[in-house]
């Protein structure tokens, strides 16, 4: 949306490799160092081409340089994607259609990553003058640095002849991530591939982490969704069935480490504004977007996650609020009830007319997302009911109990004896002694 504002970006070469841009108030240091190659023949329309490395800096108040080592981008010419390395590196790689990485197979592509070593070790020499590392290699760049650009040293899974880089490795995976996310789809969406089940790998070992080694879990599964989003068919081309798989994953996932998942985490953010749900009309839906139903008779029933239907109809009676005539209410501390709207056959007002008691009734607002049939199944299960709340208990006569039966003869039940009754629910109690018996039996059906 255009707002007559205006930003400006400047470029500022310093020297000594340092390169300053400046966006708007924020200014961003880089050290690059380039090396134009021949192409030697490799490409038949190219000649000449040029890679670059540049490094980020940050600036402190002494004037000196500190090492920024954030996850950088590849680039050709525009930014595809990380792999695991803290610099940039910029060259004129061959792309596929769908130009998101560099194509592994091409042999320019192979080429240009072969000269980049050498340029990297002369750009770290340049790199480790700059004031405030005293020709200190070990400050200036940390291990990472030298050891990501070991281009092919770990083996991959069901391939015995391909090696690669550490950056495109997925580790700690089993047999069940493999079927739900085969080797053709995280290849062509992250760039990854399963290690070999052979190479263990410790999780102390805090060089696998900063070669950008990837640990299978809950946020490869939200990268791989939000990639798949991304693509023309998106989700559609998976499948419910695959969705389902992906989130019964997701959930077990979430049993064995709950920290990833408590609000306001990285990865419940991304799923709240990620549109994966699956609506009637054939779309996807975002839970930020707005409030998104479940429907009981869809095709959610495969789903293991809501094999604990009970659990979750039980939390909502503790604890979800319910809007009704007199406004928001818990089911669990106050007795709600259906009105005609939803299929209530009594006529509550003629009632309690003229007694003292607020009686709470669903409000008829819920019908525009569902209908009555639906609303009065899902409801009932938290407690909702047309009359008043009673509960089946069994008694035990400890003294004679003189009743009446309906040929109006008195009979007497001995001390001992068990009888049942129907208790109502303490917070739905009326004052009965208002009521008229004789109208009560004409309202009722």
């Amino acid at each position: 949306m255009l707002n007559d504002s205006l930003i400006i970006m400047r470029k500022g070469i310093t020297g000594n490799g340092l390169t300053n841009v400046t966006i708007g108030n924020e200014t961003l240091t880089w050290f690059v160092d380039s090396r134009k190659l021949q192409a030697n023949g490799i490409r038949s329309d190219v000649k000449f081409t040029e890679i670059s490395i540049a490094l980020a800096l940050e600036v402190l108040k002494d004037g000196t340089y500190s090492p920024k080592l954030d996850h950088q981008y590849v680039f050709a010419f525009l930014p595809l994607r990380t792999y695991g390395l803290k610099f940039i590196i910029q060259g004129e790689f061959i792309l596929p259609s769908s130009r998101e990485e560099v194509d592994g197979d091409s042999p320019w592509n192979q080429w240009l990553l072969s000269e980049l070593p050498d340029l990297f070790v002369s750009a770290e020499r340049s790199f480790c003058s700059l004031p405030g590392f005293n020709n200190c290699q070990g400050k200036a760049v940390s291990d990472d640095h030298i050891e990501a650009m070991c281009v092919n040293c770990l083996l991959l899974e069901g391939e015995n002849d391909k090696w690669v880089p550490p950056c495109r490795v997925l580790r700690n995976w089993n047999e069940q991530a493999r079927t739900l996310l085969p080797d053709s789809l995280i290849h062509k969406h992250l760039g990854l591939g399963y290690l070999n089940k052979e190479i263990v790998l410790s999780d102390t070992l805090a060089w696998a982490l900063a070669l950008g080694i990837e640990n299978y879990g809950p946020k490869v599964l939200v990268k791989i969704l939000t990639c798949l989003l991304h693509t023309k068919e998106g989700l559609t081309s998976m499948g419910l069935n695959w969705l389902s798989s992906w989130l019964n994953e997701l959930y077990s996932m979430s049993l064995q480490n709950s920290v990833d998942f408590k609000i306001g985490s990285d990865i419940m953010d991304t799923l709240a504004k990620t549109p994966f749900i699956p609506l009637l009309d054939g779309c996807y839906g975002a839970i930020n977007e707005g409030m998104i139903w479940m429907n009981l008779d869809g095709a959610w029933n495969n789903l293991e996650a809501f094999a604990r239907l009970g659990h979750i109809i039980s939390e909502v009676y503790n604890k979800a609020f319910i809007l009704t005539n007199h406004g928001f209410v818990i089911p669990s501390e106050v007795a709600v009830h259906f009105n005609n709207d939803f299929g209530n056959h009594i006529d509550i007002r003629r009632l309690i007319s003229g007694i003292d008691i607020k009686w709470y009734e669903v409000d008829k607002s819920y019908l525009k997302y569902s209908s009555m049939r639906n609303w009065r199944k899902f409801l009932k299960e938290v407690g909702v009911t047309d009359f008043v709340q009673t509960v089946r208990v069994e008694k035990t006569v400890s003294s004679p109990l003189f009743l009446t039966n309906m040929m109006r003869e008195k009979v007497m039940i001995p001390p001992g004896s068990t009888i049942s009754d129907c208790d109502v629910v303490r917070n739905t109690i009326m004052k009965t002694e208002h009521v008229d018996s004789k109208n009560i039996c004409v309202v009722l059906p």
